[in-house]
């Protein structure tokens, strides 16, 4: 069904089994399949056979510390069809605290075949090649840290390559967040601008005055009211707090 509705859009199903939220794993679902490997390997079978396109998998460490399977899941995910896999170094009971385990990552990536994108704590161009270095894994995925900084592929990029990269001048940041906004509210209408407000406030990071942009970007009910509150130079010392 999902094939027919999106044709050739879509190319690919990652499954989550690595959520960490109560409101998801409280459910049986995401990290909570990590308890369940037999469910869990129906699962990416029974996924495999109903589509045509490649289905990957994205897990944890381990539901806790006394739980920890990253590797023998990640063999049975393999067995039922799963062509590559994303390991997250930090088990359910961690959520999102702590350091992300480069060392179960690195397990993972010796017992599959597969390929194995490791996710967790990168956030820089030195992070994405430390990471690769200590785990071996194939590549890295970017979660958290992409919020407010789309730029951060390219700085990826450019450290794979051995190349410099220069970091984006306020005023790009306020370009990319306002085409942000833009492209949500066309496609999602005028409501769009209350679920932007969150991700907006992270474009901020950084800026003079951020604290005060942030609280106007809160009160933002327009694209008007974005470009009149976020200055095209930046925040003056008028407007720092």
């Amino acid at each position: 069904m999902i094939e027919r509705e999106l044709g050739k859009q879509l190319l690919g199903i990652d499954l989550n089994m690595g959520c960490p939220m109560p409101k998801i794993a409280g459910n049986g679902d995401g990290c909570a399949l990590m308890q369940n490997s037999t469910l869990a390997g129906r699962i990416v079978e029974q996924t495999v056979r109903a589509v045509t396109v490649p289905v990957t998998v994205k897990f944890r460490k381990g539901w806790d510390e006394a739980h920890q399977n990253a590797a023998e899941f990640a063999k049975i995910c393999e067995q039922n069809g799963a062509v590559a896999l994303t390991i997250h170094g930090r088990t359910r009971e961690q959520l999102y605290a702590g350091e992300a385990d480069r060392a179960c990552m690195a397990e993972v990536k010796r017992a599959v075949k597969i390929p194995v994108f490791a996710n967790g704590d990168v956030h820089s161009g030195a992070s994405a090649l430390e990471t690769l270095a200590e785990t071996g894994c194939d590549g890295v995925m970017i979660g958290r840290a992409a919020l407010g900084d789309p730029f951060l592929f390219a700085e990826i990029q450019a450290a794979l390559a051995g190349q410099a990269y220069r970091k984006p001048s306020p005023e790009q940041r306020r370009e990319i967040a306002l085409r942000h906004a833009s492209m949500a509210l066309e496609q999602k209408g005028p409501h769009a601008m209350i679920e932007l407000r969150k991700h907006l406030a992270f474009y901020a990071r950084g800026e003079r005055g951020a604290s005060k942009l942030r609280v106007r970007i809160n009160a933002c009910k327009t694209l008007a009211d974005l470009k009149e509150i976020w200055p095209e130079h930046g925040l003056g010392a008028d407007d720092a707090p």
